[in-house]
């Protein structure tokens, strides 16, 4: 309400939503005018996901420790998964330890917003030459892409490509989640 309020334009919802969620993590006030209804979403985004991963690297031997085995069961299922376009591959991200050098590589929040940890969710990169260039977010009950994210939450070029790539091999996708239950 206050960032309606104050006129703030919703361009990037998950992205603002991600932030709202790094921004209660550090107890910031996210009524705050600041904070939910930013200049800059990306700055502010940004700034919390490096105060996040600053304070995640403290604990990543741990966790990446205590969840690899339950990340690796959800995941079995698409190991040997590869969908081939024509300028990008796609293959899913095989550990914690994988999720988190994406997220590292690529600059967003998909390790640090804890991505990894849902259930309904399979975590993929899309490459191209063996270039990481969009982290894809797949929910397994709607068999549709919920976000695509490049450098910096950036879509590419080649943005379109991956959307039609997953679309096309959602029911392929679907027979491998079948298989896991």
């Amino acid at each position: 309400k206050v960032a309606l309020r104050h006129h703030y334009k919703f361009e990037d919802v998950v992205m603002w939503n991600d932030s709202m969620n790094l921004a209660k993590h550090f107890g910031i006030e996210t009524r705050n005018p600041f904070y939910c209804a930013p200049k800059n979403i990306e700055v502010l985004h940004n700034s919390l996901l490096k105060k996040k991963l600053k304070e995640d690297a403290e604990k990543e031997k741990e966790t990446l420790v205590k969840y690899e085995a339950a990340y690796y069961n959800h995941i079995e299922p698409y190991l040997e998964m590869v969908l081939k376009g024509t300028n990008v591959v796609i293959v899913p991200l095989k550990s914690v330890m994988e999720v988190y050098m994406e997220g590292r590589m690529m600059h967003h929040c998909v390790y640090a917003c804890k991505y990894w940890k849902k259930d309904d969710v399979l975590l993929l990169s899309a490459q191209v030459n063996g270039a990481h260039v969009e982290t894809i977010e797949f929910n397994l009950k709607s068999l549709k892409v919920s976000q695509s994210r490049g450098l910096q939450n950036k879509q590419t070029e080649y943005h379109e490509e991956i959307l039609a790539l997953m679309k096309a091999n959602a029911k392929n996708i679907k027979k491998l989640t079948r298989k896991a239950a």
